[in-house]
């Protein structure tokens, strides 16, 4: 179905090709799980395959590609169309309507099928992610997971042959993404459809994957065989050098010593290491837990709602502290709530008089100026902030108008261009950047004016592993030097790898506000928000059928270091 033969692209002004040699081939069918770290050539290799390279986007391309016996050379996009299927990992990217049924038909408008055949396929394209309650909704008003979901139907409703997914699920909660994957299982188990997908988190397709690529930093293929073999600890060696995420199911296998055969669920790793769980006597007291700051309030909202214009009504009488000096997640399903709280703390939004205050000073009072001289916020989309033509610009921006002497603003701005691994980007204009290369450059902006509250929207979104445990480490160190910060975040390890109290929302309610791991012992309120625990959280759970003292463990270093003097001393 898909046929790679000696693949290189290289794009317009760039130095070095963004895949190298490629040869790969894909059986119909078939559902390839691509990895790799940041720009090893992932989305440059599915952008090959509807035709966006090499008819749309400028560089140069040597080699062949065939999808079903297409050269993609010789058929533009809009002959591949019908064939393959994109899902862009930014919904905005791929959106040229305004409203949310007219961006789905859109495809299909445009290969002119009759009203009769296109409104029926947008409902169910609708009813698949689980949509139908937006029809009629502006697309400005979504949420980015329901973007996300409208990018998704928008394609489905062409009934591609070929599904090309460029880490679709990178915006939507935990049970959506869930939800996602379980509509490609069915679709893969009905026939008739090639799934192509770059994933940064794939602990849930492990067991229905064909293969898994790795690529590595130039774009070329390192791994090519069945998820089992890719976790041997041999090979998960090859991807914790390349900087990529590696599946916790893999992560918690190494600790419990299981290796042949790679467990690719939690229960066929439960079941290979029950005996020794079994034997593990822990007291209550060995559960590490996290305690608040149990500091005076930096934030604080009371009966804080908020509807916007249009007549949505996004909060509902919100009480709630964020302590000076916490480590705090803001989580939930998609619509909750979550971006209008954090742009309201910014200054973004102007809350209504009385409802929400800023070290004692009521938020709507406040000038933008006054706000911003406390208050840092990355955005989910980090193009929606950049104000300046050069990376150099975007960094010193903050600091100017701040008045800060030039000299300062040099030193800083250099310092912060290596920090991030950007100082080879510094004349280069933002929009220039690769995706996660603007993701670090928007954290990057925000951190250099130190603020004392700093929220940040999906940060990690994009970054391999590497990038993003260097920008956590960063934050942690920020947070024990006195920086108040707000995560926003569908991703529940790095939650529970880093935060030390939570808030869930649902519906523009607080549902929980407390520590992360009384938050990973309620489920009753991880329902409701549509939150899945990490694995690390859920084999501890298991682990109390037989043992209710049995600790709750975050994180697969928590496991390690419950596990470590049960193990026999080392050889010499």
């Amino acid at each position: 179905m898909i046929h790679f033969d000696g693949v290189t692209f290289t794009y317009d002004g760039a130095t070095a090709p963004a895949l190298q040699d490629l040869r790969l081939d894909v059986s119909a069918d078939e559902f390839v799980l691509v990895l790799g770290p940041a720009g090893s050539g992932k989305s440059t290799l599915l952008r090959c395959l509807n035709g966006l390279i090499p008819h749309r986007i400028p560089g140069k391309l040597r080699g062949r590609v065939t999808v079903a016996g297409r050269d993609v050379a010789h058929h533009d996009v809009y002959q591949m169309a019908e064939l393959v299927g994109l899902v862009f990992q930014d919904p905005e990217a791929q959106f040229v309507m305004l409203y949310v049924e007219d961006e789905v038909a859109f495809g299909l408008e445009n290969l002119c099928y009759p009203r009769s055949v296109m409104w029926p396929r947008v409902r169910q394209a609708l009813e698949q992610v689980g949509l139908t309650h937006k029809l009629g909704a502006r697309l400005d008003r979504l949420s980015g997971g329901e973007k996300q979901k409208v990018a998704l139907a928008s394609v489905l409703a062409m009934h591609p042959r070929v599904l090309a997914l460029d880490a679709p699920t990178a915006h939507l909660d935990p049970k959506s993404a869930h939800e996602f994957w379980g509509l490609m299982r069915r679709l893969r188990a009905t026939g008739g459809r090639t799934i192509i997908a770059v994933e940064h988190r794939v602990d849930e397709l492990l067991d229905v994957a064909d293969r898994l690529v790795v690529l590595d930093h130039g774009g070329q293929v390192v791994l090519d065989m069945p998820p089992r073999h890719v976790g041997l600890q041999a090979n998960v060696a090859t991807l914790r050098a390349l900087g990529v995420w590696v599946p916790q199911v893999w992560e918690l296998a190494a600790v419990l010593g299981v290796d042949d055969p790679a467990p690719a669920t939690l229960d066929e790793l439960f079941e290979a290491a029950h005996l020794r769980l079994a034997a593990i006597s822990p007291s209550p007291e060995a559960s590490p837990g996290r305690t608040d700051s149990g500091t005076p309030p930096l934030v604080r909202a009371r009966k804080l709602s908020y509807t916007y214009p249009d007549g949505t009504q996004a909060l509902h009488d919100i009480t709630l502290d964020v302590q000076e000096g916490d480590f705090c997640a803001l989580v939930g399903r998609n619509g909750a709530g979550k971006t209008t709280l954090a742009r309201l703390m910014a200054g973004v939004l102007v809350p209504p008089p009385g409802t929400l205050f800023l070290a004692g000073r009521d938020l709507a009072g406040l000038s933008p100026r006054e706000i911003a001289a406390h208050v840092g916020y990355v955005f989910q989309n980090p193009e929606h902030q950049f104000v300046a033509t050069t990376l150099f610009d975007e960094l010193a921006y903050s600091l100017r108008v701040r008045g800060v002497e030039e000299a300062t603003v040099r030193r800083r701005v250099f310092e912060f261009l290596e920090r991030f691994g950007l100082d080879d980007h510094m004349a280069a204009h933002p929009f220039e950047l690769s995706r996660s290369q603007q993701r670090l450059l928007s954290v990057a902006a925000v951190l250099i004016a130190e603020p004392r509250l700093l929220i940040l929207d999906e940060p990690t979104l994009a970054l391999d592993r590497t990038s993003a445990t260097a920008l956590m480490d960063h934050l942690r160190t920020l947070n024990q030097n006195g920086t108040t910060i707000l995560l926003i975040t569908h991703d529940m390890q790095l939650v529970a790898e880093y935060v030390r109290t939570a808030v869930v929302m649902a519906r523009g309610d607080v549902l929980f506000h407390g520590p992360v791991h009384q938050l990973f012992g309620r489920p009753d309120v991880l329902e409701a928000a549509a939150l899945r625990p990490p694995l690390a959280v859920a084999l501890s759970l298991r682990a109390r059928a037989w043992n209710a003292h049995f600790p709750l463990l975050l994180t697969a270093s928590e496991w390690d270091g419950l596990l470590a003097p049960t193990r026999p001393p080392a050889r010499k």
